[in-house]
């Protein structure tokens, strides 16, 4: 698949490198359909990805003279890809699809959203309504630091996660004027989320749930 992609942006007149994530367990070479590359994930390593990942970007500004480089990904790949923002890699972009933004994964990858602060390079992170496994069913906060402008994570709520409701398929957010609440829109609870805010760390929690009707 990510042979055929590269293919297609060459096409299209953009230079591709296409990166193997388990040429270290599987080997090289063509592994057919019925590859079972799930039982090669937790084999993976982030520090076999992040030295796989500069090879790539260095042997293509090499071979090429590309003076603008992007990384992208899907699922893995896509939390993958947001990770390349802070590799130091004097990245253009990053574009990740449907990447896993918060929580633990299979190969000791860190969460993006918690490392968020070590970001370089924008970041484009696409995710499909639809998608089941990736809603939009949480809140992050992050701390802005004054002198460098990083970011830091803070926390996020997670609906339904020690009682918060009113995160379902959020559609917008609003701080209150003073601050001193969030409040959430949220189409699948029918209502309107409402958090207090720290005025100092940022910090939420839960208040409660304003239902339509």
């Amino acid at each position: 698949y990510y042979r055929d992609l590269a293919l297609r942006l060459a096409e299209h007149g953009v230079d591709a490198i296409g990166m193997d994530y388990f040429g270290r367990s599987a080997g090289i070479g063509d592994r057919g359909p019925g590859f079972d590359w799930a039982k090669h994930v937790p084999q993976t390593t982030y520090e076999g990805l992040r030295v796989d990942v500069t090879a790539a970007v260095e042997h293509l500004r090499t071979t090429t003279g590309a003076s603008r480089i992007l990384t992208m990904g899907f699922c893995m790949g896509g939390r993958l890809a947001f990770l390349t923002s802070g590799f130091e890699l004097g990245l253009a972009g990053v574009i990740g699809f449907y990447g896993w933004p918060v929580g633990p994964s299979k190969n000791g990858t860190p969460a993006p959203a918690e490392v968020a602060g070590t970001f370089e390079a924008p970041v484009l992170a696409i995710f499909g309504g639809a998608d089941e496994g990736i809603g939009s069913d949480a809140v992050a906060v992050f701390e802005r630091q004054a002198v460098t402008g990083g970011l830091a994570f803070v926390h996020f709520l997670r609906d339904g996660v020690a009682g918060v409701n009113g995160l379902g398929n959020v559609r917008g957010t609003a701080l209150s004027p003073d601050g001193k609440h969030l409040y959430s829109a949220s189409p699948s609870d029918n209502g309107v989320g409402i958090f207090a805010r720290n005025a100092t760390t940022g910090q939420l929690s839960y208040v409660g749930i304003r239902v339509d009707g």
